[in-house]
């Protein structure tokens, strides 16, 4: 670095301008915990404001998007409930009977064998009469939330009107989410209960979804944080606070107009990794660095779900122009683990160090 000062990536303020207490994950925690705990950008590239409001970016990426709501799915331990907007991603599904009992029910998804099924959870959905905004509660957490955290809960729901809806496998089981509705407070009156007589083996699901300006700069925001990242590790920041990256901070931080520079393609299929010689969609993230024509793209691609985001970040500097530039990792969320990639299918096979880095690329 050329100066031991504090200075932010994003807006580009100096210590004696803002603060820089908090830490800022490359990939967002509400997209998988990763073990060990270290892929986080130190405190003085990203300052606490710009931290704050990009909080505010990825609430709406995690509860309107596709990879939002299978993240919901994979990082359960969340007695406060998994929440969806619905405004901009939807599923339809060809449940067998009374589909619009249905209607309140979350499907969550998994992969099998490369395809994503819907496995039955039962839940207790509520969906806010005045927002629409859908919190479901899978019996298996809520029912083990201690005590002070359904006293959260009750304080979060005081005041508010639902459209509940609870999903279960017998009668004992609806009788025992009555009662935690009636410990949080939260009006039920029953009107029937329908039962399915036949349980369906698969249930065939149409994903609809839009792709607005403020996704992308979600998908944007980890792009550039996990250029950061690799700069600082590489020892080559100072790089980072170029003109070069002018046109992506500003879209990230508002400039919406931008959307059709920075974003260069959608690729509407899953990323596939060679493992012993074989294409592989694996259910992780992946993000990697290439140059082209002198500009460095971003390639992202989250859970293996069949959207590839190809990023703008700027014009490569001349001294990252080097042969062995680029690196890749994929981020699995499940086994909490982060691998390095290499982009040789017949590279020998060794046992590689965890690195990170602009000249991590082996060739």
């Amino acid at each position: 670095m050329i100066s031991n000062m504090a200075r932010c990536a994003y807006c580009l303020k100096s210590e004696s301008e803002t603060s820089f207490n908090n830490r800022e994950h490359v990939i967002p925690q509400s997209l998988g915990l990763l073990d060990p705990d270290i892929f986080f950008i130190k405190g003085d590239f990203v300052c606490d404001k710009c931290n704050n409001f990009f909080s505010d970016l990825e609430t709406l990426f995690i509860e309107d998007t596709w990879e939002g709501t299978i993240s919901k799915d994979v990082v359960r331990d969340r007695p406060r409930g998994l929440e969806r907007r619905g405004k901009l991603f939807s599923l339809i599904t060809d449940f067998p009977s009374q589909q619009d009992v249905f209607d309140k029910y979350h499907h969550y998804l998994e992969m099998n064998e490369g395809a994503l099924i819907s496995r039955f959870v039962p839940q207790i959905s509520l969906i806010d009469k005045v927002t629409g905004k859908k919190i479901v509660h899978p019996f298996s957490e809520i029912a083990k939330a201690s005590n002070s955290k359904k006293k959260r809960l009750k304080t979060r729901y005081k005041n508010r009107n639902f459209d509940v809806g609870i999903y279960a496998l017998h009668d004992h089981q609806i009788d025992e989410a009555i009662k935690i509705l009636q410990e949080l407070n939260i009006v039920y009156n029953e009107k029937e209960r329908a039962t399915i007589k036949e349980r369906p083996t698969s249930i065939n699901v149409e994903i609809q979804g839009t792709i607005t300006p403020t996704i992308v700069r979600v998908v944007a925001k980890i792009a550039f944080n996990y250029l950061i990242y690799s700069a600082d590790q590489e020892g080559s920041v100072a790089e980072i606070f170029g003109e070069e990256f002018n046109n992506l901070r500003r879209f990230i931080m508002g400039d919406e107009s931008l959307v059709k520079t920075i974003l260069v393609e959608i690729d509407p299929k899953p990323m596939l990794l060679t493992r012993e010689f074989k294409p592989i969609r694996y259910f992780a993230h992946v993000l990697s660095f290439e140059e082209e024509n002198g500009l460095l793209m971003a390639k992202i691609n989250f859970y293996g779900v069949p959207l590839i985001y190809k990023i703008l970040l700027g014009k490569m500097p001349d001294v990252w122009k080097k042969e062995k530039f680029g690196s890749g990792h994929l981020f699995n969320p499940v086994a909490k683990e982060i691998s390095q990639l290499i982009r040789v299918p017949d590279f020998p096979k060794i046992s590689l160090p965890l690195s990170f880095g602009l000249f991590q690329k082996i060739i």
